[in-house]
């Protein structure tokens, strides 16, 4: 069988991945023209470790490897600590940050060569029989491609969603987020902590990378409809997160301010189906979520461990296509609806209830937190 594959990022490389180990030829429609340097991390929880491991892909060892998890309230105080070392006990893994480019580098070096088309954006398919016609229009015009079966991993603003499903686009979830990469000096964060802080409106962390850098992220509820273009010099961001923790000033103070990657926070409603004849949906395409826990990523890579599963098997594309989306979407429904929900939390900009929430989580035993954040990276389709 051959699949097409709409969209180069991490979803559909491991998408690709998984296929071909299945025993399919893949083709990957990227529409960048060029690999460039994605300025950005993420996170890798025990869920998304497990996955790589699943398609065979290795990252390279951590200089600094995390060994705890912290999560504390604006001005002072902790609510949990979460140990690493027993989330690698319960799970076979731990948590690992690193450069999104770093990621992807580790995805394309695992997918047939050849198979990735840079310069293709995907504008839409149609049947053709028992096979599926893609339309690319690319730099040297428009063209189109045959296959067996269609993966839309073209990302949340999905142009196969848009035609498989026939639903709205995501929706703007009123916040804004941050995201750098920076060199700090020794002794500016602990090497082996991850911090989160929890303000008023929104959230401050740091993990350290794999490769020696810090990543820091923040994001902070919309107050105020803001240009889409505007930058934001770290001065004004210090200003909004500065008091937060002693640690943040430091931080954005060390960040190449044209580094500094602004976004706005989107979200997508996990649909009640992800596939039609020999066309499905994986990662954000299927289930675009805030990144209020960081299970972007792991999500993406637990879909293609599922695909990869039941191609093996394959006697129809249609048939496997409906077994993947049912095997993948009460998963990807219980990781969004707590991802919904954090992001409630987190955005909370009334005074009465933002100390409510900050008591709350304050009062709330960390075994209580831990067991939570063992419900969110277990996965049983990793351990089948």
């Amino acid at each position: 069988m051959r699949v097409l594959v709409a969209g180069g990022g991490i979803g559909g490389l491991a998408a690709a991945i998984a296929c071909s180990r299945a025993g399919m030829e893949v083709e990957v429609m990227e529409q960048a023209s060029e690999l460039g340097e994605v300025g950005t991390g993420l996170t890798l929880w025990p869920n998304g470790l497990l996955g790589l491991r699943r398609l065979g892909v290795e990252l390279p060892d951590p200089e600094r490897p995390i060994r705890r998890l912290r999560m504390s309230r604006a001005g002072g105080g902790d609510f949990a600590t979460v140990d690493v070392h027993g989330l690698e006990a319960r799970h076979g893994a731990g948590i690992l940050a690193v450069p999104r480019a770093t990621l992807l580098a580790a995805l394309r070096g695992m997918i047939p060569s050849g198979a990735l088309r840079l310069g293709s954006q995907v504008t839409g398919y149609r049947p053709a029989g028992d096979r599926i016609e893609l339309q690319v229009a690319g730099l040297d015009g428009s063209r189109e491609a045959a296959g067996d079966m269609l993966i839309g991993a073209d990302g949340i603003s999905s142009t196969v969603r848009g035609q498989l499903l026939g639903d709205a686009g995501p929706r703007p979830l009123g916040a804004l987020a941050w995201r750098c990469i920076v060199d700090l000096p020794s002794g500016t964060i602990p090497p082996d902590e991850a911090r989160q802080v929890w303000g008023r409106g929104g959230e401050f962390g740091w993990i350290p990378l794999l490769d020696g850098r810090t990543y820091w992220f923040c994001a902070e509820r919309l107050k105020a409809p803001e240009p889409r273009s505007a930058r934001d010099p770290a001065p004004s961001l210090i200003e909004r997160f500065g008091s937060w923790a002693p640690e943040i000033a430091p931080i954005i103070s060390a960040s190449d301010e044209s580094a500094i990657v602004r976004t706005e926070l989107l979200a997508r409603s996990v649909p009640r189906r992800w596939s039609r004849g020999p066309v499905a949906l994986l990662g954000d395409a299927a289930h675009g979520m805030a990144p209020n826990l960081g299970q972007g990523a792991c999500q993406a890579l637990e879909d293609a461990v599922v695909l990869g599963r039941v191609l093996k098997s394959a006697r129809h594309p249609a048939a496997a296509l409906r077994e993947y989306s049912r095997a993948r979407m009460p998963r990807a429904k219980a990781v969004s609806a707590v991802s919904a929900w954090t992001g409630a939390l987190l955005y909370v900009d009334n005074g009465l209830l933002w100390r409510i929430r900050d008591a709350v989580f304050t009062a709330t035993p960390s075994r209580a937190l831990r067991l939570q954040l063992d419900r969110i990276v277990t996965s049983r389709a990793l351990r089948s």
